[in-house]
């Protein structure tokens, strides 16, 4: 756990060193008069989630969410317009299976569950800095690099939670999300979100550390406004 959470805050301060970095950098002067007067932008996406999960470290338990998300960022006009405010709004899911479709301690068969007749949904809301870049020249389809840093916190449901003395089907946590992805642009106005991978880490209760580390992958349409 103390490993990944050095490595979500080693990302934090490496995007936000980028970020001073970008702001510091000395311009040409026709460059800086283009970036200086660039408009503000705002970006949203729209995409499908696959959640790479497992109950605990612990259990080894391992299953797959699949959902769907609802982001945005805000890209200020002026030298800082690679720098932006985004939001991530997701909810993935995992079904019940009944006990007797496959072994819940191994992932060999299909479908892989959490335990034995216990599904599992969140829902996720996070906010934070993404800072993005330009990759290549392409006038015709160009496509930008994005890393960022969100905090904000998961609420899981239909599923069973241990607490001391008692268990519930609900349960509310820290959420942090660092990762980045990948954007084609192929109209003024819409894109592709071609892939996000973002390592997520919530504290849901689960009888053994109160840790979850989980790989999201995303894609999706973006539009641009």
């Amino acid at each position: 756990m103390k490993t990944m959470l050095r490595a979500s805050a080693m990302l934090v301060v490496t995007l936000g060193l980028a970020m001073l970095s970008a702001a510091g950098q000395a311009v040409p002067a026709a460059a800086h008069k283009t970036n200086s007067v660039g408009p503000s932008e705002f970006e949203m996406g729209l995409t499908f989630t696959y959640k790479f999960a497992q109950v605990s470290a612990v259990s080894g338990s391992r299953y797959v969410m699949l959902g769907e998300s609802l982001d945005g960022v805000y890209y200020p006009s002026g030298r800082m317009k690679n720098l932006g405010l985004a939001f991530d709004v997701s909810q993935e899911r995992k079904e019940a299976i009944e006990p007797g479709w496959s072994n819940p301690n191994t992932c060999t068969t299909s479908p892989c569950y959490i335990s034995p007749g216990v599904g599992l949904s969140q829902f996720t809301g996070v906010v934070g800095p993404r800072f993005r870049w330009n990759l290549g020249n392409s006038e015709r389809h160009p496509i930008s690099a994005y890393a960022q840093g969100l905090f904000g916190a998961v609420y899981g449901y239909n599923s069973y939670f241990p607490h001391i003395g008692a268990a519930t089907t609900t349960a509310s946590s820290l959420a942090i999300q660092t990762g980045g992805g990948l954007n084609m642009r192929l109209t003024r106005n819409l894109g592709l979100h071609l892939l996000e991978a973002d390592y997520v880490m919530t504290r849901l209760p689960n009888n053994a550390n109160n840790y979850q580390g989980d790989l999201r992958m995303s894609n999706g349409i973006t539009f641009r406004f």
